[in-house]
């Protein structure tokens, strides 16, 4: 029979199991309190926990788009697949095999181009890019497994960016890239809106237990521009032709809608420069006559002169201590209108000296030189407008036929906005607005407000003055059938390396309809070679788009009769150099109504009209001799 072991030993077994149990839980407790010690409370020890427990992972995020105003992309997003593999891993596997592969993805799959490969410095080799809805992740895993280099290839997802129509963007708009950060252009200054921000996941693995954290990714702003893309088209269709047939260097076009300060239109073109950000908010160039309507506006605002003013142009040279001032043809008597018209330049300093340094500086600066517009694109530059305290004693001179300052496309264009659409200074918009990725608009910091430059009834005279510039004067060129048009011509000599040179700017600023200006085209040409002036380089381009555009904003612009027909197209066509002379009867014969009652205003006389559209008769002869303020009566009707 087996002896039962005493209960004393059973016991004494249980003892040291729990004794055992017991200090192996004191120790654990020890172990856990001394890890959670270092990492917590040692920064020199939590930094090593980082370092080797601790991975992060960036999470992609997906940029905003662009859109014109109709909402048409111009810039947006398309996603890829990229398909790669280790240098390291494709030297094992030798030709053989990478023929195999290459033949899966359908690329070279020659020696030469394996050894090219093979050659590259980067760690991990790019092998094929699919657009995404075209890759087939299964079928080629599948064949990979077949082939036994499951591991070999790296599948990874990209975002990039699609500019569907980047040919007729590429003045303003430039080019970014999501994965390399923005470049310039629109997408440049509105950076902070459209790239979104990246998010991350943190992973941390610790002893006790694998954790993370994640910052998820905010996608970004789509933004919504004011350009028009069937005028952009049309403006950079037309601006390369003007520019092949003068054989300019080049050239750009900015549209504008004159009351609001909306950009239709933003176009540069050089050749050779194409995709290029060529020549817009960050070019300088002398205004030349351009500025003479900024001159004459703050003339009459302040009641210096008035539209009878009268100076003589001296025939043509006109000496100022030891310089001489040259007209490009011999005027004698010339009215504030006619300075205007024919673009004369001794007319010009005339009206120039009937203010102090002072005045004159503070007048044109009211319109904006010397100052940033604020317009959302970058490298914008103020100009050169230096204080009077800096002039020489010929600067006011050379300043009031457009030299010995600088501007840029857009300020320029601003200012002579502010002359014709009541006397508003309207700070240039490119920027409709900014929608975030739920469809709610963001609100945009204004870095420039309106503001009342001169009078609306100062801006209804300047409006009718360079209207005359497209009937009578430098700028014929302009005129369009079927609407009233008006602008100003100006012409400079290019200044190289600080010296003025036989190579010329021709520019053109024009606007329609000249009883409400809705819209506006500011034109360069830069060194024309067969023709030189505003008039004959840049404003038949004018009458190019504006024909064109017309038909597409008609619906938008007030008071347009698209039976109208211009005094220019008529048998009656106003072909002398000096059409108006106080106190001689007009020819009106011809005009539209409208245009008769300006024209016979100033010469001095008072109209009658029976009748409608075009005048077929008048009371007075024309060439007659009659005083100022004899009435004249008009008969028309439309044909």
């Amino acid at each position: 029979m087996r002896r039962s072991r005493p209960s004393m030993f059973l016991h004494a077994d249980r003892l040291d199991v729990i004794m055992v149990a017991l200090l192996f839980f004191v120790l654990m407790v020890l172990v856990c309190f001394s890890i959670l010690k270092l990492q917590s409370f040692h920064h020199a020890y939590a930094g090593v926990g980082t370092v080797y427990g601790n991975r992060t992972e960036n999470l992609s995020r997906i940029w905003g788009c662009i859109y014109d105003r109709d909402g048409e992309l111009i810039g947006g997003n398309y996603f890829e697949m990229q398909v790669g593999a280790s240098r390291v891993a494709l030297e094992k596997m030798g030709y053989e095999k990478y023929r195999d592969v290459a033949n899966l993805l359908e690329i070279d799959n020659s020696k030469d181009a394996y050894q090219k490969l093979l050659k590259n410095e980067r760690k991990q080799v790019q092998l094929k890019t699919y657009p995404y809805q075209d890759f087939n992740y299964r079928h080629i895993s599948r064949e990979l497994r077949k082939l036994k280099m499951s591991s070999l290839l790296v599948f990874y997802p990209r975002n990039r960016r699609y500019y569907p129509k980047k040919r007729f963007y590429s003045s303003f708009l430039s080019y970014a890239s999501p994965n390399r950060g923005k470049t310039c252009g629109i997408e440049s200054s509105m950076n902070e809106f459209l790239s979104g921000e990246p998010g991350k996941r943190e992973y941390a693995h610790s002893r006790i237990v694998p954790s993370f954290t994640e910052q998820s990714a905010v996608d970004g702003d789509d933004v919504v521009l004011t350009i028009d893309s069937a005028v952009q088209f049309i403006v950079e269709t037309e601006l390369k032709k003007q520019v092949r047939k003068t054989r300019a260097k080049g050239g750009y076009v900015l549209v504008t809608r004159p009351d609001s300060g909306e950009i239709l239109s933003f176009a540069g073109y050089y050749p050779g420069k194409i995709g290029q950000n060529v020549l817009n908010v960050a070019a300088r160039f002398e205004p030349g006559s351009t500025i003479k309507p900024l001159l004459a506006s703050a003339l009459l605002d302040c009641g210096t002169v008035s539209t009878r003013f009268h100076t003589s142009c001296e025939n043509g040279f006109f000496k100022l201590g030891k310089r001489t001032i040259l007209d490009h043809a011999r005027y004698g008597d010339l009215s504030l209108p006619e300075i205007i018209w024919y673009s004369s330049n001794i007319g010009a300093v005339k009206l120039g000296r009937l203010l102090s340094d002072q005045d004159f500086h503070d007048a044109l600066q009211a319109f904006g030189l010397g100052n940033k517009t604020g317009i959302k694109l970058p490298g914008e530059t103020a100009g050169y407008f230096p204080d009077p305290q800096n002039w020489g004693e010929g600067t006011k001179t050379s300043m009031s036929f457009g030299y010995g300052l600088s501007v840029n496309l857009v300020q320029l264009t601003a200012a002579l906005n502010t002359v014709v659409n009541g006397g508003r200074w309207e700070p240039p918009r490119i920027v409709k607005q900014v929608n975030d990725p739920d469809g709610k608009t963001v609100s945009l910091d204004r870095k420039q407000s309106p503001r009342q430059v001169i009078s609306e009834l100062t801006s209804a005279k300047m409006r009718d003055i360079l209207r005359g510039v497209v009937l009578f004067g430098t700028g014929k060129e302009a005129a369009v059938k079927g609407i009233d048009v008006g602008g100003k011509t100006g012409t400079v000599r290019k200044v190289i390396n600080g010296v003025y040179t036989r190579s010329y700017v021709a520019s053109f600023y024009g606007f329609f309809p000249v009883s409400h200006p809705e819209v506006s085209v500011f034109i360069v040409i830069d060194e024309p070679k067969t023709v030189h002036f505003g008039g004959t380089a840049s404003a038949p381009l004018f009458h190019n788009i504006a024909q064109k555009v017309l038909p597409l904003l008609i619906d938008e612009i007030r008071g347009v009769d698209m039976d109208m027909r211009l005094a220019t197209n008529s048998p009656a066509q106003m072909t002398p150099s000096r059409p108006v002379r106080k106190g001689r009867v007009p020819d009106l014969r011809g005009l539209a109504f409208r245009d008769a009652l300006i024209l016979a205003h100033q010469a001095g006389y008072r109209v009658r009209c029976k009748g409608h559209g075009f005048v077929t008769s008048q009371s007075l002869p024309a060439g007659l001799v009659s005083p100022n303020g004899t009435e004249i009566r008009l008969a028309g009707n439309f044909r």
